[in-house]
């Protein structure tokens, strides 16, 4: 849904925030003056520490280009010492669905939603060479605190610049959290209505840089000096398609769910798109969403329903080329890249796959060698033998350019 509904043309900006004087300051501050940055997020989740990378999807946006900036700006202000917080309020207080951590409890194949985080708030070190930052070879734990760590390692970029933070320490991200940082998105609402007064006893005590999950820290007189944008929102669907990304699928049905109007919540981005599916008569017969990408358990649906999706996707005018064409081609790249069992079906096969501990699926479309295109979708539940079924969906799927 989210392809038919949001722009996929447009970007997820992140963003530097100039917040007004206080007081009688003058109109222009003096190096001795303390001013507020906010950096915030419109939901980019693959910034790169870096540089702007326009070869990757992943780290498009680069933190270092945005400090760079960031620092330029406030030069120009003669400004050389400021405080600063993130702004992470976009997606509101709830971050994952109820029971997606059931089947992942050590946390590899889902991050909490957020509006900004370091390469999809994975633990990983893309500095290492030879590293493609699209790749995705392991499943390294998800950073618990991705926007907090967003705000440090931007901090860090600053100084580098020139720039005093006068809030910013050495401090771990649990020593931050521990001292009253609201950083982490607990489902828990208790901790969420502590949140504002946990932010400003970290604000007071100088010692953090604060992380508000709930509400915006931006007025309308706050100022926009520095911004840096991700790819564009068709890119990163493909990117999330092919390695088949949980996290940044929840967060598709997430901004599907905020462009209609439903609740800021999992349980709204579900119902933006079972509605959504209803309006364009896709049969969801039997649909049960626990979440957007499927990874909770008691997710349930019909092939057919995936068919129906596909055959809308490659219609002409459909609002569903993003989807229809980023997927993972089996035996060149993506999650398919070693399930191509015949080189005659090489650039024909765009899949997506799904595995989870009972179930192995592929759905996607086919270019025919006679051709035309056709879409296929299979679903083979509880298999006695699941790496015989993997062989035999391998063998279906490469026979159909032939048909």
């Amino acid at each position: 849904m989210a392809s038919r509904t949001l722009d996929m043309g447009s970007t997820l900006d992140t963003q530097v925030f100039l917040l007004p004087k206080t007081g009688g300051e003058p109109e222009r501050a003096s190096s001795a003056n303390t001013r507020k940055l906010v950096l915030r997020g419109n939901g980019d989740m693959l910034l790169g520490v870096g540089e702007n990378d326009w070869n990757h999807v992943n780290g498009r946006a680069g933190l270092t280009t945005l400090a760079r900036r960031t620092a330029n700006a406030l030069k120009l202000e003669n400004i050389r010492t400021v405080s600063l917080a993130v702004d992470d309020s976009l997606f509101g207080a709830k971050r994952a669905p109820d029971l997606i951590y059931e089947t992942d409890v050590e946390r590899r194949f889902y991050a909490q939603t957020s509006s900004l985080a370091i390469d999809d708030a994975r633990q990983r070190d893309l500095s290492v060479q030879g590293v493609d930052a699209d790749a995705m070879t392991d499943f390294p734990l998800s950073d618990p605190h991705p926007a907090l760590s967003v705000g440090r390692v931007f901090a860090k970029l600053l100084s580098k610049q020139g720039i005093v933070i006068s809030n910013y320490s050495n401090k771990t991200a649990s020593d931050e959290k521990n001292s009253g940082s609201d950083s982490s998105a607990d489902d828990s609402s208790e901790n969420n209505k502590d949140s504002e007064n946990e932010n400003k006893s970290a604000q007071s005590e100088n010692l953090v840089i604060p992380v508000s999950e709930t509400k915006s820290l931006i007025s309308s007189n706050s100022r926009l000096i520095a911004q840096v944008s991700s790819a564009p929102l068709n890119e990163i669907m493909a990117y999330t398609l092919r390695i088949s990304d949980n996290t940044l699928a929840e967060e598709f049905g997430r901004l599907t769910a905020l462009a209609t109007h439903k609740s800021n919540s999992p349980e709204g981005a579900v119902q933006a798109v079972k509605e959504g599916l209803r309006k364009l008569n896709i049969d969801i017969r039997g649909l049960h969403m626990s979440d957007c990408s499927g990874l909770s358990p008691r997710s349930r649906l019909r092939a057919t329903t995936l068919a129906q999706v596909q055959v809308l996707n490659i219609k002409a005018d459909s609002g569903g080329a993003a989807a229809a064409e980023g997927l993972s081609l089996p035996g060149l790249v993506g999650t398919a890249r070693k399930r191509l069992a015949d080189e005659y079906s090489a650039g024909m096969l765009r899949v997506k796959t799904g595995s989870l501990s009972e179930v192995t699926s592929m759905v996607g479309n086919v270019s025919r060698k006679s051709g035309g295109v056709l879409t296929f979708a299979v679903v083979a539940n509880q298999p006695a033998d699941i790496w015989g079924a993997f062989v035999a969906i391998n063998k279906f799927m490469a026979e159909l350019p032939k048909l």
